[in-house]
């Protein structure tokens, strides 16, 4: 459940961030054109593994995305879905393109976007303030919404 004030309110979802590996090196070896082509193809293997089990695109960064689903189990068959469609994809002028995937799922705050802090925050109890999350959001993306 998303707030659209300042309360925070807790619930259990996973949390899955996916991002291109080597990218950086990929830009330097062929270039920006055939690298932006080939990391767009890897976000839209992240985003359709994503909605095909389930989740949520939250946010995109370059080459990389956060997700959010229900369960587990949703979460490790989409890491295991993109893993697979991405080291099916033919190398990019000798370049192998590979994926680094993580998630988590616990309990959680979550707070929604809101017209005067046009951001969501998610955070994860027990984990220290270094390693809980914030993104920010423009107000016309994407406010967590994850279903029970």
């Amino acid at each position: 459940m998303v707030s659209t004030d300042d309360t925070l309110l807790p619930t259990s979802f996973a949390v899955l961030f996916a991002d291109v590996s080597g990218s950086t090196r990929l830009y330097d070896t062929v270039g920006d054109t055939l690298a932006m082509t080939a990391i767009g193809q890897c976000l839209e293997i992240f985003r359709d593994r994503t909605e095909a089990t389930g989740g949520r695109v939250i946010k995109t960064i370059g080459d990389e995305v956060m997700s959010a689903f229900p369960t587990a189990d949703a979460a490790a068959r989409t890491a295991l879905q993109i893993q697979l469609h991405v080291d099916a994809l033919d190398p990019v002028s000798g370049n192998k393109l590979g994926v680094r995937i993580g998630f988590h799922f616990g309990p959680a705050v979550e707070r929604g976007v809101t017209e005067a802090k046009g951001r969501l925050e998610v955070g994860m109890p027990g984990v220290g303030r270094d390693h809980q999350s914030k993104f920010s959001f423009r107000q016309s993306q994407h406010a967590l919404s994850v279903p029970s």
